[in-house]
């Protein structure tokens, strides 16, 4: 039961696609998105079709909810004007809070447009913003240091402290001896945890402004936006995308070129995933 038209599961085969294919089992569904409305969904829906349309009019006094940008044709156009964006146009025109409702997706940690690029570009950039702080710059092959009012999201469950793979929160209280941390996560109970340098519980955080698609899958923000540029054609599929803007409430952006949006509309990858699952129900010819 789900959405099947987004990502499936990271890892081999495409077992849950497999088994309900087989028709061994009942199956639900759900061909209602509730997460949308309007336009938003509308659009969101027409990527399934392999269509990407222009950027919505506005209603009145209301913000487009599906803006399209695709004139990026070069990787560090596309960094520009995702900073820019940051830096006076997401929170001053479309009104949204730039840590707790906008969200940064795009396919890959590499590259000058993945996550670990734009996390240390973002985390300069809204600290400054923010908080009139100069982040320190981050050496080669290194991880940047964590500071105060981070966006941050844990990697791995840490049932000690009750905090689940993927939860996001923030960095409210650095201890600068001890560099351990406090962190509010944004889990249905918004609680503060402590975290402890000496116990390793820092190496399961990393910055968040920018995620991947994939680690994004099952959550919902107010505001995204999704990188799509041909720097990373190589992940592109039309389920990707669709998963992409299907993660948001109220505005989907839309950030590229004309061709990395376009070959990611049109790529259909799912169906290349088999596991032994998809062999069931077709005779004993097809075991052979």
């Amino acid at each position: 039961m789900g959405d099947h038209n987004q990502l499936p599961p990271v890892g081999p085969g495409n077992i849950l696609r497999d088994l309900i294919d087989t028709r061994v089992l009942p199956t639900v569904v759900l061909d209602e998105i509730v997460r949308q409305a309007g336009p938003l969904k509308e659009n969101s829906i027409a990527v399934l079709r392999g269509e990407v349309r222009k950027t919505a009019a506005p209603e009145p006094e209301r913000v487009p909810p599906w803006i399209l940008i695709n004139h990026l044709t070069q990787d560090q156009e596309a960094l520009r004007a995702l900073l820019d964006m940051h830096r006076e146009g997401i929170a001053e025109r479309l009104g949204f809070d730039l840590i707790s409702e906008v969200q940064v997706l795009t396919p890959t940690h590499k590259g000058p447009l993945g996550t670990a690029a734009l996390n240390i570009e973002l985390q300069r950039l809204l600290q400054a913003k923010l908080h009139g702080v100069e982040a320190p710059p981050t050496r080669p092959g290194r991880r940047p240091r964590l500071l105060l009012h981070d966006k941050v999201i844990q990697r791995r469950n840490n049932y000690d402290l009750g905090v689940m793979n993927g939860t996001i929160g923030q960095v409210v209280e650095v201890n600068p001896r001890s560099h351990d941390l406090v962190v509010r996560f944004f889990d249905r109970e918004e609680r503060e945890v402590a975290l402890s340098a000496k116990k390793g519980h820092l190496q399961d955080l990393h910055l968040a402004y920018a995620l991947t698609i994939h680690s994004a899958q099952g959550s919902e923000f107010p505001c995204v936006v999704l990188v799509v540029h041909k720097s990373h054609s190589f992940q592109h599929h039309r389920n990707l995308f669709y998963t992409g803007v299907t993660r948001a409430q109220q505005v989907a952006i839309i950030l590229g070129d004309q061709w990395g949006i376009r070959n990611c509309a049109d790529r259909r990858e799912v169906g290349r995933r088999k596991t032994f699952l998809s062999l069931l129900g077709q005779g004993e010819e097809a075991l052979r």
